[in-house]
């Protein structure tokens, strides 16, 4: 039988309020002021497992199953011997999936666009000991060697926490957080206009499973590792995906941006329990202005350890994990990071002392992630938008979403008849509830900005545009505005004219330099450069095509063929005429748009600001 959102029938005897899922906390080097290591005695973690971070500056690889210095200068002292002959039995691999190639791509792609040096991400390793080997004693040995950054103990699965159902609206559309503000985000308006169901834009969930055989979630890439889900109940994830792209097939949900793309990358797989590396798997398969989301919350310090995951707090609280989002979010990826149910002020001191000095809640040391958290729906009336009494709360956080009675798709209690790839829920809440709502209403946007202007917006041009069009919160905790994608499509505007000699192409003003000039250069009269240079004709990890390249060189004038080319002098100089003649698409994974030609000999195709 089929089934659509407005003709479904309630199940008794089914609870399927699940919030967030929950991970611990990391262990770390211990100082007198550090109470990281305590605290690893009352929580669950990898009783055989390290997580270790060389030092920066080195270039220290696995090969044949153990790190080795390619520069043949470290990892060569007697200390260093001495503990590496302790774990000689035990099981060195890499802390990411993806390929090192690829993570130094990002790295340096983001490193040009955040203006800041970002962490080298091959430099972490894990180590599985071997059998009667203490792992905080060697984690002491190990924080001893001088190639040596930081060691952690590794957080292990923790159970899902509930979240209960505090009220289903029994009127009107059964889908309500998608009715138009201040009740909703207003994502019906949203799906009526061209991009506005999230088309062109991919979405990658960072998940335990999810039930791809669900008629509401055809099409799912998993990227990454094979998945190997430690609760083994693919209900959480079934859910989370419902709400933000759910088919629009005529029967059960519709997501929020259901043209959207999605792909799934686990947050424990075959090779264990590791979220950077589902964050990196992510990142390395989508594009720029694509969106990760992390549903995933980890243990803080003030937690005991209970299933019902109190104390627990974002996963940028453990440091790995941050240095993963904030390189995804430097490489260009929107990253939504459900800020947890662990009924935490983030602005509490004790998240500014211990954790080894890394304290990712305070202003300066912001990921880059938009931190969500679970607002009273609108059932709740002139409460609606209250934080719930469990969502964590604080100045870090910057969007919220319902924290009770979405219908989505998965667990069955409002509709089973059709058996597990047709159960619908009534009553799905928590951080993980708002988590996807944020992410559909961030894919909508994304998706109209590219149909009205041809590029993606930035991390923190699309954070800011729903922060400052959103619903304001109600009460003192702060956990962000409510998304309105009316509002927020209405603050849009079309480009202006461009001065003689450009051409309007993808929302920018396009020019072709003189021989040897920067973009920089070039824009410097015409109202200075636009980033559209790197995301619309930059490399492929940015956003850019040898098609887009061929548009602009067409426009301004030359319209023969394009070739992509990774020259052996390459300066990443992205889209160019050579003064041969020849046209060129530059594919080095990295494009400085201030770079000028080796040999004073190409011609740079540049967006400025007009």
């Amino acid at each position: 039988m089929k089934v659509s959102a407005l003709d479904v029938r309630r199940a008794s005897g089914r609870i399927a309020a699940l919030g967030l899922v929950c991970l611990p906390l990391l262990g770390g080097a211990s100082t007198p002021a550090d109470t990281s290591a305590a605290v690893a005695q009352v929580l669950p973690m990898a009783s055989d497992l390290l997580e270790i971070k060389f030092a920066e500056g080195q270039e220290i690889r696995l090969r044949d199953g153990r790190p080795v210095d390619l520069r043949g200068r470290a990892l060569t002292g007697a200390a260093t011997s001495r503990v590496f002959e302790l774990v000689a039995r035990g099981e060195w691999f890499r802390s990411h999936d993806v390929s090192e190639e690829k993570l130094e791509a990002m790295r340096a792609q983001g490193r040009l666009a955040a203006g800041e040096e970002l962490p080298d991400l091959n430099l972490y390793f894990r180590l599985r000991l071997p059998r009667g080997l203490d792992a905080e004693s060697i984690a002491e040995q190990l924080r001893t060697l001088p190639e040596v950054e930081a060691v952690y103990h590794v957080p292990t699965p923790a159970p899902a926490p509930v979240a209960p159902d505090y009220y289903t609206p029994s009127s009107g559309s059964y889908q309500r957080y998608q009715d138009a503000a201040p009740g909703g985000i207003d994502s019906r308006y949203a799906a009526t206009l061209p991009g506005g169901q999230g088309t062109n834009v991919r979405i990658c969930d960072v998940e335990y499973s999810f039930n791809s055989s669900h008629v509401d979630l055809a099409g799912v890439t998993v990227v990454g590792t094979t998945p190997a889900d430690p609760f083994s109940n693919t209900n959480h994830g079934t859910a989370v995906m419902g709400v933000y792209g759910g088919a629009a097939n005529g029967q059960g949900v519709t997501g929020i941006a259901p043209g959207a793309q999605k792909y799934f990358a686990a947050a424990q797989t075959t090779a264990g329990f590791n979220v950077g590396a589902a964050i990196t798997s992510c990142a390395a398969n989508i594009s720029a202005g694509d969106i990760i989301l992390i549903e995933q919350q980890t243990w803080g310090p003030q937690s005991t350890g209970s299933s019902d995951c109190y104390g627990c707090v974002p996963v940028e609280w453990y440091k790995p994990y941050y240095d993963a989002i904030k390189t995804a979010v430097a490489a260009n990826k929107i990253v939504v990071e459900t800020a947890g149910n662990g009924s935490q002020n983030l602005d509490d001191a004790v998240y500014s002392t211990g954790n080894s000095g890394h304290y990712p809640f305070l202003a300066q040391n912001d990921s880059g992630a938009i931190l969500v958290g679970a607002g009273l729906s609108s059932g709740w009336g002139t409460t609606a938008r209250y934080a719930h009494t469990y969502s964590n709360h604080g100045s870090t956080l910057d969007l919220q979403g319902w924290g009770d009675s979405i219908v989505t798709s998965g667990y069955g209690d409002l509709f089973s008849a059709d058996g597990v790839n047709g159960w619908y829920t009534g009553s799905f809440g928590g951080t993980s509830g708002a988590g996807p709502i944020v992410t559909g209403a961030a894919a909508s946007l994304q998706g109209r900005h590219k149909a009205l202007l041809g590029y993606s917006l930035t991390p923190a041009q699309l954070k800011a545009v729903l922060r400052n069009t959103g619903t304001p919160y109600g009460g003192t905790k702060n956990i962000g505005p409510l998304p309105n994608l009316r509002a927020a499509f209405n603050s849009l505007s079309a480009p202006g004219a461009c001065t003689a000699g450009g051409v309007s192409i993808a929302g920018g003003c396009w020019y072709l330099g003189g021989f040897d000039q920067s973009c920089q250069d070039v824009c410097a009269s015409r109202g200075g450069y636009s980033s559209l240079t790197a995301s619309y004709v930059g490399a492929p990890s940015q956003g850019g095509s040898v098609s887009n390249c061929q548009q602009v060189l067409t426009a301004l004038g030359y319209p023969g063929a394009v070739t992509a080319v990774t020259r052996s002098d390459s300066l990443a100089l992205g889209c160019h005429r050579w003064s041969t003649g020849a046209l060129y698409w530059q594919t080095s994974p990295v494009f400085d748009p201030a770079s000028k030609s080796y040999g004073s000999a190409a011609q740079l195709a540049c967006a400025c600001m007009n």
